[in-house]
């Protein structure tokens, strides 16, 4: 495989990284913002059935309380899938764990009930993403079939360093402001590395070897 090659499978792999930054975020917010704090808003919605073993108990949702009447945990099953939210003494949720169609999740937030670190497990591997006081990821860990990667951001959400592992060897990709690489290096299993540095029009201005 060119080294060339190599930069566009990790371009590629990148980009479902994001993909799955944006599956992350929007599944937690639509089964644990909406879902269960829907299920804690509405008592008549949790339903405990009768069991014949008094060992075990079966419901929809529960609700933990601190004791001045405060939600601090809320599990429950949504349409989505199972999820556990846990809040802290000023009602904010800082812990959030869910399982859907697409597999687990669990996000951790501040006490601005921004996330802050993600983690999650999809079908081509588990993947780590760590974002800014502003909730835009900045570092991005995922480990798939094809090797693991690594994508780090700037304050805009832009990939600006990314490096991957794969059958073929190591790549190193640093790009600019609107995303076009700039220098990339690749180090393949036989022969030297590669290094190749672009102009602002995505053009080799130098190479090597």
């Amino acid at each position: 495989m060119s080294t060339e090659a190599r930069i566009t499978t990790l371009e590629n792999d990148l980009i479902r990284t994001k993909r799955h930054v944006r599956w992350l975020l929007a599944g937690m917010a639509v089964t644990l913002c909406g879902g269960v704090l829907g299920w804690a808003g509405a008592a008549a919605t949790i339903t405990v059935h009768a069991q014949p073993d008094p060992r075990v108990i079966r419901a929809q949702a529960f609700v933990l309380e601190d004791r001045n009447g405060a939600d601090r945990a809320i599990l429950a099953v949504t349409a989505d899938g199972p999820g556990l939210a846990l809040y802290d003494a000023n009602g904010t949720r800082r812990a959030t764990l869910g399982v859907s169609l697409d597999g687990p999740s669990l996000a951790l937030s501040d006490a601005n009930d921004t996330p802050r670190a993600a983690l999650h497990l999809v079908a081509d591997g588990p993947g780590l993403t760590l974002f800014d006081p502003a909730g835009r990821p900045r570092a991005q860990l995922d480990a798939t079939a094809t090797g693991p990667r690594l994508a780090l951001s700037d304050s805009n959400g832009t990939p600006r360093a990314a490096a991957g592992v794969t059958a073929e060897g190591p790549v190193l990709v640093l790009s600019d402001a609107i995303d076009k690489p700039r220098a990339t290096l690749a180090v393949p299993p036989k022969g030297p590395a590669a290094l190749l540095l672009f102009g602002p029009d995505g053009t080799v201005s130098w190479r090597t070897p």
